[in-house]
């Protein structure tokens, strides 16, 4: 066992890679390295949150560059990844216009973000205002609406597992603007401690939708597929 935990210690981090097979079982085998000590303040189900999108979208805002007053638009803003960019960069002094759906709104305008779009009700495809920073989660909509809405010197950064992150690494290819990163392999450099330091300066709050017993998977699939969960979706370990 490494220096950073100890026999006894409740831990979080992140039980995903090529030589593990996930944490949903009674006991999970974790890379000392992927693991640090919880905050006392966090439940199991808290801390399961901090992971692989806190640190999937810390290497997303880390890939963009992001300063102190740039404008910055989140498309996806509420999700599992999305929450977790908005409060980085609220960490970080940019000024957020998060794009997310009616339910979500309120939550948006609490965490502090300067402008709060909703998607249902307002198109922000047709917005004056032009970005210094784009970051799409997993965002369904065409690059060049993007484009459009950068400035001249702007950068798109595509996050996750999608279609459109695809789409700008190979854009990249001919324009610095476009960039992606999918979701973390390669775990971005000290993320867990970082998490852990935002959460005590009241910089971050896991954001859970809904917590499932593990005799309630299923269910809990259904609900990921159906609805637009508001954070994560959580399986309770309860064997």
């Amino acid at each position: 066992m490494g220096d950073n935990v100890k026999v006894g210690d409740k831990v979080f981090g992140k039980a995903a890679g090529f030589s593990t097979k996930g944490a949903l079982a009674e006991y999970a085998l974790m890379d000392k390295d992927r693991v640090a000590v919880m905050l006392e303040c966090w439940s199991f189900e808290e801390a399961s949150c901090v992971s692989i999108s806190f640190d999937t979208a810390l290497a997303g805002v880390r890939k963009a560059q992001v300063k102190a007053g740039q404008n910055v638009l989140v498309y996806g803003a509420s999700g599992g990844v999305g929450n977790y960019v908005m409060q980085i960069l609220l960490a970080k002094g940019a000024k957020v216009t998060a794009v997310c759906s009616t339910r979500n709104v309120a939550y948006a305008k609490k965490l502090g973000c300067q402008q709060v779009i909703d998607y249902k009700t307002e198109d922000f495809t047709q917005l004056s205002q032009r970005f210094d920073v784009i970051l799409g989660i997993n965002g369904c909509q065409p690059m060049a609406v993007y484009q459009k809405l950068l400035r001249p010197d702007g950068i798109f950064v595509g996050v996750g597992n999608s279609k459109q992150a695809s789409i700008a690494l190979v854009k990249r290819i001919f324009s610095k603007q476009f960039t992606a990163v999918a979701g973390a392999f390669k775990s971005a450099d000290g993320y867990l401690d970082y998490a852990k330091s935002l959460a005590e300066r009241g910089q971050l709050t896991p954001l859970i939708d809904k917590v499932y017993s593990v005799c309630q998977v299923q269910g809990a699939v259904r609900y990921l597929v159906k609805c637009h969960a508001k954070g994560k979706v959580v399986i309770r370990a309860d064997f």
